[in-house]
């Protein structure tokens, strides 16, 4: 009996040892991760302004100079750092505003669910409290296209065009198919995993030296891969994805967009990039887009054959192109509409008729 009893005595110091071992190494790196995020914030502050929305600071940063602002939505998990090549390109003549999504880049997390009126909501929000007064051209990538959609029909009257960038569209998972429907599922399977390991710091130890820069200029990749490893970057782009079918119904629901200036640009080399491409995907996604180049009367869609899924950072001057071409036709439709109508000539006064006898 003795020796049983050293036995379990041994096996209870082991196992407390191992519960201590654990406890001290996740105490470690959640400290870690606390830490490096605090340390992020002091060495890449953000570039734009920080404003109070529904009690949550967001972050949004606006160049240039004009009173048509043009307001950069991203697709899911993108924020402001990923419009960076477009706005250099538009310049100083294009007041332009990019914004991060609550979660994502330097704005604090929100309130769930993370579905599309609720983050319509904040932006509306967050251009009031920036002062920006409406109309806006909205651009929306990828999920920012579902987004800003959305936005035309909870604030009508507040958008003057739009430009979507390679846009989801609220029937794709269906469209596309069983294999792009999978792709989806195991992405946002990897992404709750990355977000459960965030709490002890492992993706950040492990994989922030491996995170594609995405063809941003140097100066932006140390934050992007800082900021992709954030435990609020993965939480926001897990409520984002969990709350897509919701956000794809109420922009079913959005309707048309009357005949404001609207240019989709499709991206040819999606799917290839993603490693799932098929021919019938390709076709299928095609399609959905050419729908909803005919959400607007003066629609128009621009194919870019060999640019991949982030056009903004594989082909910025095709989007600074839509975005010159949705403004200069707003500004067209503006005059045409302010000028007066013509006068129409009045006709030559009818001689009286002849009076006869035989009245």
């Amino acid at each position: 009996m003795g020796a049983v009893r050293r036995g379990l005595y041994w096996l209870a110091g082991a196992v407390a040892l191992l519960l201590l071992a654990a406890a001290v190494l996740s105490w470690a790196g959640g400290r870690y991760q606390q830490e490096a995020e605090l340390r992020d914030a002091v060495v890449f502050p953000p570039p734009g302004q920080m404003l109070a929305v529904d009690g949550r600071a967001m972050h949004i940063d606006c160049q240039g100079y004009g009173d048509l602002p043009v307001i950069f939505e991203a697709g899911l998990g993108n924020w402001s750092i990923h419009w960076s090549a477009v706005r250099r390109l538009l310049g100083k003549d294009f007041l332009t505003c990019a914004y991060d999504r609550a979660g994502y880049g330097w704005s604090e997390p929100g309130f769930p669910p993370r579905s599309g009126p609720r983050m319509v909501a904040e932006l509306h929000g967050l251009l009031s409290a920036k002062g920006l007064k409406p109309p806006y051209i909205l651009v929306g990538h990828s999920l920012g296209g579902l987004l800003v959609r959305i936005y035309s029909r909870q604030y009508p009257g507040e958008v003057a065009g739009m430009v979507l960038v390679d846009p989801a569209h609220e029937n794709m998972l269906e469209a596309l198919g069983e294999g792009y429907r999978r792709f989806m599922e195991g992405s946002l399977e990897n992404f709750k995993g990355l977000h459960y390991l965030s709490r002890w710091g492992l993706p950040r130890l492990l994989y922030q030296e491996v995170i594609p820069t995405f063809g941003l200029p140097t100066d932006l990749a140390g934050v992007n891969a800082a900021y992709m490893t954030h435990r609020s970057y993965y939480a926001a782009w897990v409520e984002e994805a969990s709350a897509f079918h919701e956000t794809a119904a109420t922009a079913r629901d959005s309707g048309s967009l009357g005949d404001i200036p609207l240019v989709v640009v499709s991206a040819g080399r999606s799917f290839r990039d993603m490693g799932i491409e098929t021919p019938a995907m390709n076709q299928a996604w095609g399609m959905l887009h050419r729908d909803l180049a005919r959400l607007s009367g003066d629609g128009q869609l621009v194919e870019a054959a060999g640019v991949g899924h982030l056009v903004m950072t594989d082909d910025p001057a095709v989007v600074r192109q839509a975005v010159e071409t949705v403004v200069n036709r707003h500004r067209a439709r503006v005059a045409r509409l302010s000028q007066p109508p013509a006068e129409v000539p009045a006709s030559p006064a009818e001689p009286a008729p002849k009076k006869t006898g035989q009245e």
